[in-house]
């Protein structure tokens, strides 16, 4: 071969490699990644087939596409990125059944993880933790046992976690305090123990916490009181004691509160009666005392009827000083059925008798 055609072989091969530089610059290493088929899905794809063996899949409700060739987005409640990345995996009532595989914390780019309602089993995997994008963890109404996982602390930008109706045991994670963008924390329905952490109160976003029916124990923190986004608090049936906190009252947005069936003591704090917009209120099953705060009113109030509790009366106002003894007011009672009329003729004939009194008084 010539020189001049090695030369021109070089020159091509050179403007070949050339282009094929520029075209991976101008895509960006997950455009080359899916362009050469090598891809940052695959491992998304094997997690996925991970949930499908661990969680019986051959008797899923529905498996479209699952186990086939077709893109992950293509997955029965499987939803993708444009890079191919799952973000989303929603398999709500679908007849799972079986263990959580760790291999879903790999699942990096998920922002929803909704398998409730279905028979899994079996511990929640820490791993779950490392999803970082995380905004909705929802495994409500299904078999889990042990422990809720401390890693979920580190779900940052978590805004719902779902756990209630499970075999949960063992004590909040003081961690979940750290989950400043929580929205809604329900894990309700389990076997729970221990104190309700005092970090909860941590949760400048949540409006719903449910902790009912479970068997934990201690006082009701102060710190509750503030949250002042929560509308729903829900903490019934457990085996919570001393009285309830004053702070609760400090909650101006709540609109339902649910403490019955504890061992709660003493008064109903004063404070409530601030609570305008509450519409439930369900404080039976304790032992409380005292009577119920006059201005307490929820949309139900044969709630606190049940309470065998009267209402608190207003403190009588000072008599007059120049009459006291002598001539009392006409009673609440009877004003309220007198005639307006007769109320100011009665009212004046009181008046003009307090003047006489004052008049044959003798001098000190």
């Amino acid at each position: 071969m010539s020189r001049e055609c090695t030369a021109l072989a070089r020159t091509v091969r050179a403007a070949v490699l050339l282009a094929i530089l520029m075209a991976a610059l101008a895509l960006g290493p997950r455009g080359a990644q899916a362009q050469t088929g090598g891809g940052s899905a695959e491992p998304d794809r094997a997690a996925l087939i991970a949930l499908y063996h661990a969680t019986d899949g051959p008797n899923w409700i529905d498996s479209t596409n699952w186990l086939s060739d077709a893109p992950l987005g293509e997955w029965y409640g499987v939803t993708t990125d444009q890079d191919g990345r799952v973000t989303d995996l929603t398999l709500p009532t679908n007849g799972l059944a079986g263990r959580l595989p760790i291999a879903l914390g790999t699942l990096t780019e998920l922002t929803v993880l909704g398998l409730e309602r279905n028979r899994l089993s079996g511990e929640i995997p820490r791993e779950l933790g490392s999803l970082g994008h995380l905004d909705r963890l929802d495994l409500w109404d299904n078999q889990l046992t042990g422990e809720i996982p401390r890693e979920l602390g580190s779900l940052s930008e978590l805004t719902l976690l779902s756990l209630g109706e499970n075999r949960l045991t063992g004590a909040i994670p003081r961690e979940l305090g750290k989950l400043s963008k929580l929205v809604v924390l329900s894990v309700n329905y389990g076997q729970l123990t221990g104190e309700i952490p005092r970090e909860l109160g941590n949760l400048s976003e949540l409006r719903q916490l449910n902790l009912g029916s479970n068997q934990l124990t201690g006082e009701i923190p102060g710190e509750l009181g503030n949250l002042s986004e929560l509308t729903s608090l829900g903490l019934g049936y457990n085996n919570l004691t001393g009285a309830i906190p004053h702070e609760l009252g400090n909650l101006r947005d709540l609109e339902w509160l649910d403490l019955r069936a504890n061992r709660l003591t003493g008064e109903i704090p004063p404070d409530l009666g601030q609570l305008a917009n509450l519409k439930g209120l369900l404080l039976g099953g304790n032992e409380l005392t005292g009577c119920i705060p006059r201005d307490l009113r929820t949309a139900r109030d044969d709630d606190l009827d049940s309470l065998g509790l009267g209402r608190c009366e207003t403190a009588p106002e000072p008599p007059d000083p120049g009459t006291a003894g002598l001539l009392p007011q006409p009673p609440e009672s009877a004003r309220a059925f007198l005639h307006p009329a007769l109320l100011a003729l009665l009212l004046a004939a009181c008046a003009g008798a307090r003047r006489a009194v004052r008049a044959t008084r003798p001098p000190p």
